[in-house]
């Protein structure tokens, strides 16, 4: 019996002994533990607050710009202006007539010319030098409306930056101007109102790039229908970039599987 009991309290004490042990090491266990999810919030709130500086280096695309000076070749002076001038340009010279660079140039944008009455025209004299003019036939509707159209590749977007309104020998003129996504009578992106008899320098405020046509409208609203013309039409082409939100949702989730996976290694 002594040597039963003997046994029986060796056991318990070992079974003690166990416990002890384990219960002094358990804290140590959770210590680690919590460590480890320490960690992964740290590296996830260092990712959080590197996300703007990440989405704002995927915004920036680069732009490219082109000038149009209207100094188009194979044709003559008062007529329809050619609906090659302007297209695809991506040199100072091409078959079509001559540009100036601004940022860049445009070899995904293609532009087109028309008018509500009328006709957008290539000019050239002593007075205006190389333009597009904006002749109406009639002298006395109003408002005469010309259109410059711009249609980009897929993947690409139009920004117009600024443009110069040329009255004819001092000629009193007024304008409304007009920036519209998609077709006339769209969402408008910029608009404007000059009124002007000598030559004006119109800056087009900015607006965040969308896909698709846009097209800068022209509407006469005074003056006589053969004195108006435009010139240095300034505008870039952008690459069209996937929305802030969409991109967060994705860099998100691509580092939150990173981290779960290295945590599930360790």
């Amino acid at each position: 019996m002594s040597i039963a009991r003997s046994a029986s309290r060796s056991a318990l004490f070992a079974m003690g002994a166990i416990s002890i042990a384990l219960v002094r090491k358990t804290p140590a266990k959770q210590n680690k533990a919590n460590a480890n999810m320490t960690n992964v919030r740290n590296r996830t709130c260092n990712f959080v607050l590197i996300l703007p500086a990440i989405i704002g280096l995927l915004l920036a695309a680069p732009a490219e710009a082109t000038i149009l000076t209207f100094e188009a070749f194979n044709v003559s002076s008062n007529q329809p202006m050619p609906q090659s001038y302007g297209a695809n340009v991506n040199s100072l010279s091409d078959a079509n007539g001559n540009y100036l660079q601004g940022n860049g140039f445009t070899p995904n944008i293609v532009l087109g010319y028309s008018a509500s009455s009328g006709a957008i025209k290539y000019y050239s004299d002593s007075e205006w030098g190389d333009v597009a003019y904006l002749n109406a036939l009639s002298s006395s509707t109003y408002p005469r409306n010309f259109w410059f159209t711009f249609t980009p590749d897929a993947g690409y977007g139009v920004d117009i930056n600024s443009f110069t309104l040329d009255p004819y020998e001092s000629a009193s003129i007024a304008v409304d101007w007009t920036v519209y996504a998609g077709s006339v009578g769209g969402s408008v992106l910029a608009s404007g109102s000059e009124s002007f008899s000598s030559n004006t320098d119109v800056t087009v405020s900015d607006w965040t790039p969308v896909s698709g046509a846009i097209i800068l409208q022209i509407s006469q609203t005074f003056g006589g229908n053969d004195v108006l013309a435009l010139d240095n039409l300034n505008f870039d082409q952008v690459v069209i970039v996937p929305e802030p939100t969409s991109t967060a949702l994705l860099l998100l989730a691509a580092a939150g599987g990173a981290l779960l996976s290295r945590r599930r290694r360790r």
